[in-house]
């Protein structure tokens, strides 16, 4: 079961990593081409986000990450064939633009802590839905096409 949304799991990562930048602010700059390139690519992750849910939206299926056993279809084209799930991939990459535009190194590493948190609570449960539901078909997607990227 499902107790936290992932966009809960992105805020709090968002929260530490500006409790990072102010209170252990290791490494920073005060060049401006980090705000650019973090905007850029902020920017990225939310088109793969906003993708992915167009993707789901017009294959009739959830793009609730709560309720998981509402999927009806198994989505392996599009941003699909290129990760098994553009949602948390999109989020990653808008939280390493986050952590790009506060100029310092210390909560770079937080979006990987965001990755770990995410694998283990949201994305193996949904894993598991999935291969009960879609069995042999999840099987050969998930055999083709990473967690990831």
């Amino acid at each position: 079961m499902i107790l936290i949304p992932p966009p809960v799991y992105g805020a709090a990562t968002l929260l530490l990593m500006w409790l990072l930048h102010k209170y252990i602010p290791l490494g920073c700059t005060t060049a401006s081409w980090p705000l650019t390139v973090g905007l850029f690519v902020a920017a990225g992750g939310l088109l793969i986000e906003v993708v992915a849910v167009f993707s789901c939206r017009r294959s009739k299926t959830t793009i609730n990450p709560m309720r998981p056993d509402n999927t009806t279809t198994l989505i392996t084209h599009g941003i699909f064939s290129l990760s098994r799930n553009p949602m948390y991939l999109g989020m990653a990459i808008i939280l390493i633009g986050a952590a790009l535009m506060l100029r310092c190194l210390t909560p770079l590493m937080m979006p990987a802590v965001f990755c770990i948190v995410v694998t283990i609570m949201q994305i193996k449960p949904e894993e598991r839905m999935l291969r009960e539901k879609f069995g042999d078909s999840y099987e050969r997607y998930t055999e083709s096409v990473g967690r990831w990227i």
